[in-house]
C-alpha cells in the first residue's frame, strides 16, 4: 500500500473513532445502556491493546528506549486489568484500585525515562 493509501486509511479510522466517541458522549441513553453491557468494556479493552505492536517494533528500532517502553507496555497492560476489573466484573476491591496507582506511577516513570534517553 502506498504512503497516501496509509494515510487515508489511519484518517479514516481516526475519523470515525472519533465520531462515534462524539456520538457515545451526546448520546445519554446509549451511554446508559453501554455501561450496563459486560461486552462493552471488553471490546475496548481488546481496542486498546493494537497500540502494543508498533511499540515492540519501536524497542526494537530505538534500543536505548526499550525500558521506558517496557514501563509503558506495562503500565498500560495494568490499566486494562483494572478497566476490565472494575467495570466489567465489577470488582471492587483495595487491590483493584492499586493497579490503576501501579499503573499512573509506571506512566510518570515512563515519562521521566523517555525525557531522559531523549536528551541523552
Amino acid at each position: 500500500m502506498h504512503r497516501r493509501g496509509r494515510l487515508a486509511l489511519v484518517l479514516l479510522v481516526g475519523l470515525a473513532c472519533f465520531s462515534l466517541l462524539t456520538w457515545l458522549i451526546f448520546s445519554p441513553n446509549i451511554t446508559e445502556s453501554l455501561g450496563k453491557s459486560r461486552v462493552f468494556p471488553f471490546g475496548v479493552a481488546l481496542l486498546s491493546l493494537v497500540p502494543l505492536y508498533p511499540l515492540y517494533r519501536l524497542a526494537k528500532k530505538w534500543p536505548r528506549f526499550s525500558v521506558a517502553i517496557a514501563l509503558l507496555v506495562a503500565g498500560l497492560v495494568l490499566t486494562l486489568i483494572f478497566v476490565i476489573a472494575e467495570y466489567a466484573l465489577h470488582i471492587e476491591n483495595e487491590w483493584v484500585h492499586d493497579l490503576l496507582n501501579v499503573s499512573e506511577i509506571l506512566f510518570l516513570l515512563c515519562s521521566i525515562l523517555f525525557v531522559w534517553k531523549a536528551k541523552a
